[in-house]
């Protein structure tokens, strides 16, 4: 990776933008036009935005800003900006300029002159801030000189360039600095200021003009809440930092609960130093840029971006290699260029509406550790009393019809029980009964195929015989018949024979009526069994389909009721967090909280 982002190509969504001509003087006619076509090409949504942007310089735009309130209103939103910082039309050279007209130096210039209207300054306003700020009286006060004594401290651990260390960037940073902690007693001196106050004047090299830029850059962009006495707005970035590290890297979030680290270690430096004190300067500079336009939403995707290049390093580390990991890391952060930045920026979904909510969940969290610990100040007592009023009068009627609420579904519960298991002991029985029905059928059917079978086979017997019978006496042996007997013996003997088979055939049919009988009156048991059985399975069927329509009735019902209890508990939780909210928003104005976090 190249890591001189001021002379490598920018990267816009990977579209190659061409060099564009240096655009100074606009007619009427153009600026008509051109605004015309602005116009149209908003209204029409089409990349060409990029491209008519591409042929303008930064200092194209401004002078543009200056023509008429449209063009400066188009030129200033940040869609715009965004476009000409990752596209690296902001380098070195005007990048004072875009301080100029994107930060409030000037309005920061008027606000001081009035806060120091007592003070008679005319001319060399920032000297003469720098003049009182050394004075006697000033000196001499403990906290002033307390804070002198850390600023003085902390230069000599802040080097950065040869021009830095060479030049006068060490007494420009006492003086910047001094003049600041005067102006801003509220805050005075914070570690990681003098990293930004020192990244400026290695960039602008001019003590008064760094001094303003330094405030409003400090002011603007809601760096100063950081450096208050409690950094009470420094854990709620952290917070909501530390959320999206969560949400986006759970697998480094989770190593790091498992060894023990906390990732304020890292956070705290991005953050307190906005990546003065980490980042190289060729692209600290871009960085910033970004962070004035999109503010900490800038901040938060940097460091994702970050987490992510440094990711396997990250799952490697230990509290046992935590020193040399910011050794090695020390020289690895060169590896980073501004198009590592760029690729990664739309990667990361934050929103300030998100953030605004995270911040307000943070308030709420620190309430809740201070009601669990019942650590309050004196001027608080009252505010807790009306919220201790409030709360116990709402939840003793939310409890009574959590109750009552909780009690129904208890006997719903139990209804639902005992009905869908007899409901499942009907079903057992529907399935027992179709067996039997079925078992019974397929009996009676065999029987009366045998009573069929043995009349048809019966008949067919008795036919051979009579057959065979008559074939012998008629035929087969006659001759025979006629040299032993004589012909009357003869004619007797065949009329015994038949008179025997006509004998045996009565018999046997009579036999096989009184089967047929016995037969066909098991079949009318049977026909009556199945009737009487498959009346009991349409009435365990009906019984069935009732309770499965009671207890669908019942179940809906359950269902209502946990829903009313829900929306109840929803309520609560949301009327508990409203009035949590609003105790927070009281006592923050007072209360020192108690910074939590989850390591």
């Amino acid at each position: 990776m190249n890591s001189n982002s001021e002379n490598s190509s920018k990267k816009t969504n990977n579209i190659s933008i061409p060099t564009s001509p240096n655009l100074t003087t606009f007619s009427n006619k153009n600026l008509s036009t051109f605004e015309n076509y602005i116009t149209l090409i908003n209204q029409t949504n089409i990349d060409i935005t990029i491209l008519i942007l591409s042929f303008l310089q930064y200092s194209d735009i401004i002078n543009l800003k200056r023509t008429n309130n449209y063009l400066k209103s188009f030129f200033s939103s940040k869609k715009i900006m965004r476009f000409y910082i990752i596209s690296g039309n902001i380098n070195k050279n005007n990048r004072l300029s875009f301080y100029l007209t994107n930060i409030s130096i000037s309005k920061q210039y008027e606000k001081i002159k009035s806060e120091l209207l007592d003070y008679n300054i005319e001319n060399n306003f920032y000297f003469n801030i720098l003049k009182l700020a050394n004075s006697q009286e000033q000196i001499s006060n403990p906290n002033f000189k307390k804070t002198l004594e850390e600023i003085n401290n902390d230069i000599t651990r802040t080097c950065f360039t040869k021009k830095f260390e060479n030049g006068n960037g060490k007494i420009y940073l006492k003086n910047i600095l001094t003049a600041f902690a005067f102006i801003r007693p509220e805050i005075g001196y914070c570690q990681g200021m003098n990293f930004i106050a020192a990244a400026l004047i290695d960039l602008i090299y001019n003590e008064e003009k760094v001094f303003w830029v330094f405030l409003s850059f400090i002011d603007d962009n809601e760096i100063n809440t950081l450096y208050f006495k409690n950094m009470f707005e420094y854990n709620i970035r952290f917070y909501q930092l530390n959320f999206y590290f969560e949400k986006y890297f759970p697998e480094i979030h989770e190593h790091f609960i498992k060894e023990n680290l906390n990732p304020e270690i890292f956070f705290s430096k991005w953050i307190l130093t906005v990546f003065s004190n980490y980042l190289n300067f060729n692209i600290l500079y871009d960085v910033w840029d970004l962070f004035i336009i999109d503010k900490w939403k800038a901040i938060f995707k940097i460091s994702l971006i970050l987490i992510n290049l440094m990711k396997e390093d990250f799952l490697n580390l230990t509290m046992n290699n935590l020193q040399n990991f910011f050794k090695e890391n020390e020289f690895k952060k060169n590896d980073f260029d501004f198009d590592d930045i760029v690729d990664g920026y739309d990667e990361y979904k934050i929103t300030n509406s998100k953030l605004k909510e995270l911040k307000e969940d943070f308030y709420i969290e620190q309430v809740q550790q201070k009601l669990k610990n019942n650590v309050w100040e004196s001027d608080q007592e009252q505010l807790i009393n009306d919220y201790q009023i409030n709360i116990n009068k709402y939840m003793k009627d939310f409890n009574k019809k959590y109750k009552k609420f909780n009690e129904n579904i208890e006997k719903l519960d139990k209804i639902i029980s005992d009905d869908d298991k007899f409901y499942e002991n009907l079903n057992v029985q529907i399935k027992e009964l179709t067996i039997k029905i079925e078992k019974i059928m397929k009996e009676k059917e065999n029987i009366e195929n045998n009573i069929d079978f043995n009349i048809d086979d019966l008949d067919d017997n008795f036919d051979n015989k009579s057959n065979n019978n008559h074939n012998l006496s008629s035929n087969n042996d006659k001759n025979k018949l006629n040299l032993l007997f004589d012909k009357d013996e003869i004619n007797n003997n065949d009329n015994n024979n038949i008179l025997k088979t006509e004998t045996n055939e009565k018999k046997s049919k009579k036999y096989l009526k009184n089967i047929r009988n016995k037969n066909n009156k098991k079949i009318k048991n049977l026909e009556k069994d199945i009737e009487n059985f498959t009346k009991i399975l349409i009435e365990k069927i009906s019984l069935r389909d009732e309770k499965k329509s009671y207890l669908n009735f019942k179940i809906d019902e359950r269902k209502n009721i946990k829903e009313n209890l829900d929306k109840i508990v929803n309520e609560k939780n949301l009327y508990e967090k409203n009035l949590l909210k609003n105790l927070s928003q009281k006592l923050k104005l007072s209360a020192k909280f108690v910074k939590t976090n989850n390591y």
